[in-house]
């Protein structure tokens, strides 16, 4: 390439000998004239070329263009036909047409400008020739009228390269622009290869040939840019062309002015340049390896983009046409406006008519927002997590992530009322449901306006529902709709996470005033119902209280289990169950809801009724006081105690005849309960917080014993009675030890009382 510049040197040096020997033999003032009028006839031919190459480039023009380009690019003509559709259905659209229309015309105008240049300079040769008769008479030169021979001279040459110059300003404006754009596609990836990832093999070998194209496109960038272009670019006679004015002008033809847009080739050209740069390591990495390169690759996009025009008006066109041809009931490509159903049509309609109001601001609005999702969904994981093998519930269940997506909505005025809608819609639904489920009217609730609310208040938000996706997750994975028994049903189930997200929901700002309808579709749904303490009327409770959903629906599901314990279905299983859910809030509204009219009501006769109800809130009373670990084997005697003392209440609850012993006489025997009055003695005894239940029974606030507080005293046979006392007096001669015995004592004491058998102790 070395004969280029040589031959460029030629050129200019055959070009100013020639205009040399011209302004000698014109003289001064005639090559005066001569550069006088090349710098009107350049003015002059920039100012048509932008013209023409608006006028050029219509629509019927650009038409016909791609008729052409179909007809001598078969393979193209699908692509090409498509284009043409768009034209044609944005016709109406005459500023988005402009815009479409506006990158050809400045792509043109100046190629339209070296034609001008050379025509015009002709054209004006006869008035030139007129005025210079006209001043100088037929003066050649030789004479004072001509001016000096070898000023001429001098000026000549200055003319005729400077002629030279301007007519060659497009090409050398488009080899610098195409040095560039090589120079910055030939640059490194960014990212090395990347190797394939195990859950998806096939897309990591596409990333792979992917990233080794674009490394063969970078190669042959750079081989073409050193071995072609550059020779000529680095030219020094070009460059001082360029330099002087030339890239000023080249800049100014390819240019144009759209609506209140002025457009630039090389601007657009930088920016799809750098934005093809930055996305090499998204391009060549699979998405669920994004990392921080990818993070910062996205910011930089979106950056960039932010001095574009063509694209981001394109695009915001587009979307406005479509939206607002849809609204009027048009069709766009041959597609009508979807059809969501009446509930959804009016939220539709509003976003369509947001979308009709998109312009380029509000579109680079958009793209940051998007950009920053996008990097939100990096920065935490998000799709290392969904593509990498793992579940989007995984990261939606992360604090820090939903309340960033949520905040960064909320900052976008599209986004914002667009969630607003999205948001009133589902609201609405939940309404119209309700009321044609249960044949009410209920007038739909208040529009949520997110214009009152912070950003913190979105983060917090998104905070919020992380929390109540948790818990819905803990409460699905315990819960088995295919379980036929109803206690492991109930004792398997966290009904504790089920209530806090309810909580959590009732503090929504986005629910507002659909909780409680919502509330209630949850509850009865087919899978709640299984639940059968989830009655219509406790529905109801719950709707109406401003209790906890957590202690209100732990202590039901309690009371449930308690009733299964009661009657002999996995006492075990339910006692363990108890001894591990019960606190001081759930115990409270236990004892107090746990009458004998709930028990009677739900299957177990008054009198047997009237003894649970006593027995077991003395015993859930401790075990929400209790505030030690149990180790495993405290446990197991706290299950055990439990169970006995449960089954002798059944057991003397069980008929009114106390014909039939309640305790067997020797281990072993037959006996309603099957156990010997020693054994209960023993375990009651070894026991924590059932000793601790009984004492607490038979003793009133201040103190004084209270008689028969489970109600059996009466059902006991004297056998059991005479049984019973000496079970406890051995207990108490066997175990004695010297020094206080006194709580020892108390428990005994209050077994003997519950029983209704007097005792002496004695060691």
């Amino acid at each position: 390439m070395e004969m280029v510049g040589t031959v460029i040197y030629i050129a200019i040096a055959v070009v100013l000998l020639y205009g040399a020997l011209r302004g000698a033999h014109k003289g001064l003032y005639k090559s005066l004239i001569d550069l006088g009028v090349t710098i009107v006839v350049a003015f002059l031919s920039v100012w048509i070329a932008k013209t023409v190459s608006k006028t050029l480039v219509d629509e019927a023009s650009l038409m016909e263009f791609l008729d052409w380009a179909s007809a001598q690019a078969p393979n193209l003509a699908e692509t090409l036909a498509s284009f043409k559709e768009i034209i044609v259905d944005f016709s109406s659209d005459t500023n988005l047409v402009g815009m479409i229309l506006s990158l050809p015309a400045i792509i043109l105008s100046p190629f339209i400008f070296m034609i001008l240049y050379l025509v015009i300079g002709v054209i004006l040769k006869i008035p030139k020739m007129i005025i210079a008769r006209s001043i100088f008479g037929k003066n050649t030169g030789e004479t004072y009228h001509g001016g000096s021979r070898i000023v001429g001279a001098v000026v000549g040459g200055v003319v005729r390269v400077l002629s030279l110059a301007i007519f060659l300003i497009p090409l050398i404006g488009y080899i610098n622009l195409t040095n560039d754009t090589l120079i910055d596609i030939s640059q490194p990836n960014g990212s090395e290869i990347v190797e394939e990832v195990e859950p998806l093999e096939a897309e990591g070998e596409a990333d792979n040939e992917t990233a080794k194209t674009l490394d063969e496109i970078s190669t042959t960038c750079g081989e073409l840019q050193s071995a072609y272009i550059a020779p000529i670019a680095d030219n020094f006679a070009l460059k001082a062309i360029h330099a002087c004015g030339g890239n000023w002008v080249f800049k100014t033809l390819s240019s144009a002015k759209v609506e209140k847009h002025k457009i630039s080739l090389t601007t657009e050209i930088d920016v799809l340049v750098s934005v093809y740069n930055e996305a090499k390591p998204l391009i060549t990495t699979p998405i669920e390896q994004f990392d921080d390169p990818q993070a910062t690759a996205i910011k930089n996009i979106t950056n960039t983009l932010d001095n574009a025009i063509i694209l981001p008006s394109i695009t915001s066109g587009i979307i406005s046409h479509v939206s607002s041809a849809w609204l009027e009931g048009e069709e766009v490509f041959g597609y009508a406006k979807i059809n969501v159903g009446e509930y959804y049509e009016p939220t539709l309609d509003e976003i369509l008519a947001l979308f009709a109001e998109t312009t380029e601001a509000t579109i680079k609005q958009d793209i940051h927002t998007v950009g920053n999702l996008v990097t939100i969904c990096i920065e935490e994981d998000f799709f290392k997590e969904v593509l990498g093998g793992g579940e989007a519930l995984n990261v939606a269940k992360n604090e820090e992530f939903l309340g960033k997506v949520f905040a960064e909505i909320y900052k976008n005025d599209t986004t914002r009322p667009l969630v607003e809608n999205m948001i009133n819609a589902l609201k609405n639904y939940i309404y119209r449901v309700y009321n044609e489920v249960n044949e009410t009217n209920i007038p739909l609730p208040e529009q949520l306006v997110m214009d009152n609310i912070t950003e913190q208040n979105m983060y917090d938000e998104g905070a919020l529902i992380a929390k109540i996706v948790v818990d819905f997750m803990k409460f699905y994975e315990t819960f088995d709709m295919n379980e036929e028994d109803n206690t492991k049903l109930l004792i398997q189930t966290d009904v504790r996470s089920l209530g806090r997200a309810l909580d959590n929901l009732k503090k929504s700002i986005i629910i507002g005033d659909s909780y409680n309808f919502l509330l209630k579709a949850i509850l009865k749904s087919e899978g709640a119902s299984k639940l059968q303490f989830l009655t219509p009327e406790f529905i109801e409770l719950l709707t109406t209280t401003d209790t906890s959903m957590e202690v209100v629906l732990v202590s039901r599901q309690q009371i449930a289990v308690i009733l299964s314990a009661a009657k002999g279905q996995d006492r075990e299983e339910a006692i363990k169950h108890l001894l591990e859910n019960v606190d001081p809030e759930t115990a409270a509204i236990i004892v107090e809801t746990l009458t004998p009219e709930i028990l009677w009501n739900f299957g177990m006769d008054m009198e047997k009724s009237e003894a649970m109800s006593g027995v077991i809130s003395s015993i859930v009373q401790e075990m929400a006081s209790n505030d030690k670990e149990l180790t495993h084997e405290e446990l197991e005697n706290e299950i055990e105690a439990v169970d006995k003392l449960v089954s002798t209440i059944q057991g003397a609850t069980d008929g009114t005849s106390t014909s039939e012993n309640i305790f067997s006489t020797t281990e072993g025997e037959d006996s309603a309960t099957g156990m010997t009055s020693s054994e209960l003695v023993e375990t009651i005894v070894n026991s924590t917080i059932v000793s601790s239940a009984i004492n607490s029974a038979t003793a009133d606030e201040n103190g004084d014993l209270v008689e028969d507080p489970y109600k059996i005293s009466n059902k006991l046979s004297e056998t059991d009675k005479t049984s019973a006392k000496d079970a406890i007096e051995s207990y108490y001669t066997e175990n004695a030890v010297d020094g206080d015995n006194a709580e020892l004592e108390k428990t005994l004491g209050s077994l003997a009382t519950i029983l209704g058998v007097e005792i002496t102790l004695t060691k």
